[in-house]
């Protein structure tokens, strides 16, 4: 009668392999799951950008306007915001309960935390999605941040301002009612670089602008 001799892995052996394949995944999966986050992070601020724009321009046109101080993106950016979008908070909105059960500003810092502070729009909304959308028609600033109130609101990586234009400027063609970071453009990588990790967000967008939303602009 022939014998057929079964080769396998011994009990040791498979214990060894499962140490070394669960330490190998402890050090390659969290720079993974940051990837992944970081790209679907930019891809949410693309898209709200792009949302953004497009009801500025439907503005525009419903309002006949020749300049934004004849919409309600200067005049009463709430009534814009709230006509515009699917929201789910228009009141409190970068606001968090304290332990008395009590609204206080959100703190936002920058990357290298020597800046903190709040955000206060004209007019503002969580949409429905998470995302905290504000308006300073004053300065015809926009500010997102990618998830609300909750954290890390750290500028340049969930908190971002861009320019809502004012005036077209045939000259560069940009046109009234246009967003993004126009007015940075003459700035180098380095320059919008240092000034993002100290707090300015607009530049932080520009710079991701001018990446092409690199969830690694800042490298």
């Amino acid at each position: 009668m022939i014998k057929i001799k079964y080769n396998g892995f011994t009990l040791p052996e498979v214990l060894i392999t499962l140490t070394v394949v669960g330490a190998l995944a402890a050090l390659v999966l969290p720079g993974l799951i940051k990837d992944l986050n970081n790209k679907a992070n930019m891809a949410l601020l693309q898209g709200t950008v792009a949302n953004v724009s497009d009801a500025v321009q439907q503005e525009i046109i419903k309002k006949r306007a020749k300049y934004i101080t004849d919409t309600d993106i200067y005049n009463n950016p709430s009534t814009f915001l709230k006509n515009h979008f699917d929201y789910s908070r228009d009141t409190n909105v970068f606001k968090t309960l304290n332990d008395e059960g009590k609204y206080v500003d959100v703190e936002y810092t920058s990357i290298n935390q020597n800046v903190k502070g709040s955000s206060h729009p004209t007019g503002e909304i969580i949409l429905k999605n998470g995302v905290y959308i504000g308006i300073r028609p004053d300065i015809n600033t926009l500010v997102i941040d990618l998830n609300g109130p909750e954290p890390p609101n750290i500028i340049g990586v969930d908190y971002f301002a861009l320019e809502i234009v004012r005036n077209t400027n045939t000259s560069t063609g940009v046109r009234m009612g246009d967003v993004g970071a126009f007015r940075y453009d003459a700035k180098t990588d380095s320059q919008l670089k240092t000034e993002c990790k100290n707090g300015e967000a607009a530049k932080c967008y520009a710079l991701i602008e001018r990446s092409g939303y690199d969830p690694n602009y800042l490298d």
